[in-house]
């Protein structure tokens, strides 16, 4: 079980293809997030990318 403050890439859970993979079927539910734009520090936990999806959701 993960944590909200589980470090998603450096513990090795996902990796940049993952992330791309995450990115591309959130855009399938109206999320956009174009990880290029944002800040590495953004993608850290499972809380950081809860907070971009409901920011960039909507």
């Amino acid at each position: 079980m993960y944590r909200d403050d589980t470090e998603l890439l450096d513990s090795g859970i996902l990796d940049s293809l993952a992330f791309m993979e995450l990115f591309t079927r959130l855009e399938d539910y109206g999320v956009e997030i174009y990880p290029t734009r944002i800040d590495r520090e953004r993608l850290r936990t499972v809380k950081s990318v809860e907070e971009l999806v409901r920011e960039y959701g909507g």
